[in-house]
């Protein structure tokens, strides 16, 4: 069974309100959601909005919640829950007031989007998987499980130096921000390390775009090239996996059998709609 948000009247939103909209449907205190696709029933996938979580109360799981009107009330019910767990810690200077909202760098949160087209939503999770795993699972506004497939890409080990990097760059920045001192102590570093979980591969992946000829293109995490593509096809559980090298700076927005299509930046960082002609590389 899963669990039951909060169902009260029905949420506010822009424009002329009714008489009888005076309180909001909320989960877990929030207010404010995040809107993920409006489906054929009415009915909206949406995630509720984190910014008010104080350091005392990490959320562990994000919920991907249904939206629905029943019977003159707005009811709510969980679709799936996106891990967070290890994903963020709270660091604190000995003596010091201020505390940091700190990012695991090699611990993904789960990553789902919301598809109105077909009434689903497609997760991606890297969090248990073996090394350069990524799972994606497709899941119906009511929960059930549609599609899933592991892909497994080739595992890439976190190097001693770009540990050494990131602790060098943290510290600075939490020495810079409380002790006023951009040289970090070797304090500061001694706790940071002992605060950081690095585990031996990176995660596989670091997001993902939903196509409208049906694949699912995500980008790997360590290789930090935005302009390298890898594509699945939504539905199977095996096949190829394309690899698409796009130029700098072109966010792919929808993909056919010829042409992507997207935005990109000029040197002016002036956004424009391009289209490009897909190409197979010669072996």
């Amino acid at each position: 069974m899963r669990p039951k948000a909060e169902s009260r009247s029905p949420p506010s939103r822009s424009g002329p309100r009714s008489p009888n909209t005076n309180s909001a449907t909320c989960w877990q205190g929030s207010l404010f959601f995040i809107y993920e696709a409006l489906l054929d029933d009415g009915s909206f996938l949406v995630t509720p909005s984190m910014g008010l979580v104080t350091a005392d109360d990490l959320i562990d799981d994000i919920p991907l919640l249904r939206v629905a009107q029943e019977a003159g009330t707005w009811a709510v019910d969980t679709v799936v829950l996106q891990s967070q767990r290890n994903t963020e810690f709270v660091f604190s200077v000995a003596g010091g007031d201020r505390r940091f909202f700190l990012v695991q760098p090699w611990i993904r949160p789960d990553i789902c989007q919301g598809d109105g087209a077909t009434g689903s939503a497609i997760c991606a999770r890297t969090q248990t998987m073996p090394p350069g795993v990524a799972e994606f699972v497709e899941i119906s506004a009511t929960g059930d499980t549609l599609w899933s497939r592991r892909i497994q890409l080739p595992p890439m080990p976190v190097e001693d130096h770009e540990f050494a990097a990131h602790l060098e760059q943290v510290a600075s920045m939490v020495s810079r921000s409380s002790e006023g001192d951009s040289i970090a102590s070797p304090r500061v570093k001694r706790r940071l390390r002992e605060a950081l979980i690095v585990p031996e591969f990176w995660p596989a992946i670091r997001g993902f775009r939903l196509m409208p000829n049906g694949e699912v293109w995500f980008l790997r995490l360590k290789d930090g090239a935005s302009h390298v593509w890898y594509a699945a096809r939504r539905g199977e559980e095996a096949g190829p996996i394309r690899r698409i090298v796009l130029p700098e700076a072109f966010t792919p927005r929808g993909v056919t059998s010829t042409h992507v299509w997207g935005d990109r930046r000029d040197e002016m960082d002036v956004q424009y709609v391009a289209g490009l002609r897909l190409v197979r590389a010669e072996r």
